[in-house]
């Protein structure tokens, strides 16, 4: 079920929404979360819930099991049972079709012509997000940060909360579990800020990240037919619809949580302001960066103290953030990209420096976002031969034509949709976590931008499309 559909909009919601808040009892509450999470999750494919509640009761029980023993190859054991289950049924889905796929072609080439079996594993929806999630909750217990939870109930909902099963943010045991242990009252300025969220994220998906994606899919799909200079101001384009799509989907789950009385992580802090990699990680998919950080990159550095070691722990990292996108070369190659440019910039202490003049600020953040819109024209593509062509279009000197494909109609709405995103970011990143947040100081004007919002969402819901996120 879609976030941006109907029928979760004007029957799944309101319906969830009335039974939650007519129970006065917390666990009655709690079951109410858990049973419609899975009828949520399920109505994609019901047989995948299967593994969602595989992954639910393994963690719970090693992590009563931890509890239970202080002896150390019984609680490396126990971590080893939590990691193989976990992260063995994320690779299985997710990376052995690919594996398979690459094998065939080294075989091809050695001679061998028979082909391996095509198995056709279906990729789970969020099987990216919850793995880790419910793994990292093993992982503190093991370290000594966090009790077991008691509570199987409370589990569960941690694990499947529908608001962010399916694409994040990735929340932390110990942040999320006690909120589903605690009475939850229903508080008035909480859901009217969950209004805010989430017509701010529907607004952005339904209708900015829609409208952005046509040019899109146009000139990637017809490489030949567009000019240098439009193939540039399109990959902005994607880069701001990649941003709309996933902000969107985060923003509307944080608004579903404090529907329920809970508060989730944000996931985007206006990474369209930054002007180096430390601000673009700190505002973009937050919670992702901030699980490798904690369970990889500072345990190991902790561990490895030299400076070469330092900077191959940070490749490391961003392989795996690059892998964990997707199985395919493309992300490999995307993250390939950022690493080179960490190397580069590592040692360039005066990029980490503030700009003292507007005039600094504005060129670098220019350049530093020039090269995230680069980068990602290996995460549009659908391989690396189409990334490398659509390079040598924007580079071949032949190919300087202004504008092709018709394209004055097709890009006028999208730039200044483009231009309006950046505006809003600049004049709310200092003071609000979200434009909306604070919207109530403009008086009742704040209900013509309410009704414009809420009319683009109505007038595009019907063309929607799912988050891109879902894939990953």
């Amino acid at each position: 079920m879609l976030f941006n559909s109907w029928e979760f909009l004007i029957l799944f919601l309101p319906l969830v929404f009335a039974l939650y808040w007519m129970a006065k009892n917390r666990v009655v509450q709690n079951w109410i979360l858990v049973l419609s999470s899975w009828y949520f999750y399920g109505y994609w494919d019901w047989r995948f819930l299967g593994l969602l509640l595989f992954s639910s009761f393994l963690d719970y029980s090693i992590g009563r099991e931890l509890g239970k023993t202080s002896v150390a190859w019984k609680r490396k054991l126990l971590l080893a049972l939590s990691f193989s289950g976990n992260i063995g049924v994320l690779i299985y889905f997710k990376y052995f079709g690919f594996f398979l796929d690459n094998l065939e072609i080294v075989l091809q080439k050695l001679g061998f012509a028979h082909a391996l079996p095509n198995l056709s594993i279906i990729l789970p929806l969020g099987i990216s997000f919850y793995t880790f999630q419910t793994f990292s909750y093993t992982l503190d217990i093991y370290k000594n940060r966090l009790a077991p939870e008691k509570s199987l109930l409370s589990f569960l909902c941690f694990v499947s909360f529908f608001p962010q099963l399916v694409a994040g943010p990735i929340e932390k045991a110990k942040t999320m579990l006690p909120q589903f242990n605690r009475s939850r009252v229903f508080n008035y300025a909480d859901a009217v800020q969950g209004a805010r969220l989430i017509l701010w994220g529907l607004f952005l998906k339904v209708f900015i990240s829609l409208k952005l994606a046509k040019p899109v899919d146009l000139v990637y799909g017809n490489l030949d037919e567009a000019g240098g200079p439009l193939l540039i101001l399109v990959q902005f384009f994607f880069y701001a619809q990649l941003y709309c799509d996933f902000a969107g989907y985060s923003y509307i789950a944080l608004g579903l949580g404090k529907f329920m009385g809970f508060q989730l992580s944000y996931n985007f802090k206006y990474p369209l302001l930054s002007n180096n990699l430390q601000k673009f990680w700190s505002s973009w998919h937050i919670t992702l960066n901030q699980w490798f950080r904690d369970y990889l990159v500072v345990p190991l550095m902790l561990k490895y103290r030299s400076q070469g070691a330092s900077l191959l722990i940070i490749q490391l990292n961003l392989l795996l953030i690059g892998v964990w996108h997707g199985a395919n070369w493309t992300f490999i190659a995307c993250f390939g990209l950022i690493s080179i440019y960490y190397l580069i910039k590592c040692g360039d202490h005066e990029s980490r420096r503030p700009f003292k003049k507007l005039g600094g600020t504005v060129v670098s953040i220019l350049t530093f976002q020039l090269f995230i819109a680069a980068h990602m024209v290996f995460f549009r593509s659908k391989n690396i031969g189409h990334a490398l062509d659509y390079f040598k279009s924007i580079l071949d000197p032949n190919n300087l034509t202004p504008l092709k494909l018709g394209s004055y109609p097709l890009i006028l709405l999208p730039l200044l949709l483009l231009v309006g995103l950046v505006l809003i970011e600049f004049f709310s990143h200092k003071r609000f976590n979200y434009p909306l947040e604070q919207i109530q100081k403009i008086g009742p004007v704040r209900y013509v931008f309410y009704f414009v919002m809420f009319y683009a969402i109505v007038a595009n819901i019907d063309a929607m499309q799912p988050f891109i996120y879902f894939d990953f």
